[in-house]
C-alpha cells in the first residue's frame, strides 16, 4: 500500500499516527476497523514500515542499511 497525495495534505501525519509515533489528540486512526492505540506496539512495528522523505543512510552497504532497520 502507497500514501500518495500533493504537498500539505497530511500524508507525513497519517505515517506518524498509523505506527504510533505520535497518537491522535482527537478521534480514532483505525487500520482494517480496529483503533491502533489498542494493537501492541511490538506488532506494529512488525507490520508497519515508513520511509521518511529524506532518508539517513549509515555507513556499510546497502544490504548492511537494510538489515540494521
Amino acid at each position: 500500500t502507497a500514501v500518495i497525495g500533493s504537498t500539505g495534505s497530511g500524508k507525513s501525519t497519517l505515517l506518524g499516527l498509523v505506527p504510533r509515533l505520535f497518537d491522535a489528540t482527537d478521534g480514532e486512526v483505525l487500520v482494517n476497523g480496529v483503533d491502533v492505540r489498542t494493537v501492541d506496539p511490538k506488532t506494529l512495528a512488525k507490520v508497519v514500515s515508513l520511509v521518511p522523505q529524506k532518508p539517513y543512510l549509515f555507513a556499510g552497504t546497502v544490504a548492511t542499511n537494510l538489515r540494521y532497520g
